[in-house]
């Protein structure tokens, strides 16, 4: 699957008006070994109808392997649309998945430079949490992350694995309780985010976390996530 004959066929698809609204809605604070990230414009039911005839035939470890580095070619080349159908495609052969995938990611890591893609990457690592390939202990290593990305990243890691109560649920929220003290807009809407997933199999843990750190959690977490184990809802209408 070659990147470039890819990129021919996405273009007719492209929406100007959409693409220049990406950055506007991702907004992208780049690392000095990342840089920018650039978008064809495809609009995601588009992309996604795409991307269903695109991998109708894929089932072989070979399509895996061939997966991986048409990925790990996208994330060098930083262009969302081949990212992000390398993820749907990677996901089609998740039974192939083995723990050396962790090391491309790892490589990903550096590159990141906004939310969204942020938090596609941190969908194939819940994925290798769910299927017990990783746990979230093969990932700290990004507690401390210079980016805002890789921080956010651990975080995310967590959002599947607690909305299943899969794992180790008290682990995560040790790892969320790290950042209870940040401000920055992008962990503090992380953590709402894990918070409230994990509500839906966990509600008296997660009740338990928001009470126990209620002087340190930014004031959105508390109500957003008070919010969806009282109302269900994030931001419930009055």
């Amino acid at each position: 699957m070659n990147p470039d004959e890819i990129l021919k066929q996405l273009e007719p698809l492209a929406d100007e008006e959409y693409r220049e609204s990406i950055d506007h809605f991702t907004p992208q604070t780049p690392t000095e070994e990342g840089g920018r990230w650039t978008s064809v414009g495809v609009r995601v039911p588009v992309l996604r109808e795409f991307e269903k005839s695109l991998f109708k035939q894929l089932k072989t470890s070979e399509d895996y392997e061939m997966l991986v580095a048409f990925t790990d070619e996208a994330y060098k080349r930083r262009i969302r649309e081949l990212a992000a159908l390398g993820f749907g495609g990677l996901c089609r052969l998740k039974k192939y998945w083995r723990k050396d995938l962790l090391d491309y990611i790892h490589e990903w890591v550096p590159l990141l430079s906004d939310w969204g893609m942020t938090d596609i990457t941190g969908g194939l690592l819940c994925y290798m949490i769910l299927q017990d390939i990783i746990t979230i202990d093969d990932l700290v290593e990004y507690r401390d992350y210079p980016s805002v990305w890789g921080r956010r990243l651990l975080i995310v890691a967590t959002v599947l694995p607690l909305r299943k109560g899969v794992g180790d649920v008290d682990r995560y929220l040790e790892i969320i309780s790290w950042y209870r003290n940040s401000r920055e807009k992008m962990i503090v809407k992380a953590i709402s985010w894990a918070l409230r997933e994990g509500s839906k199999s966990n509600p008296d843990k997660i009740r338990e976390f928001i009470e126990r750190h209620s002087e340190e959690l930014h004031s959105s977490i508390l109500r957003e996530v008070r919010n969806k184990l009282d109302k269900g809802l994030k931001n419930p209408k009055r």
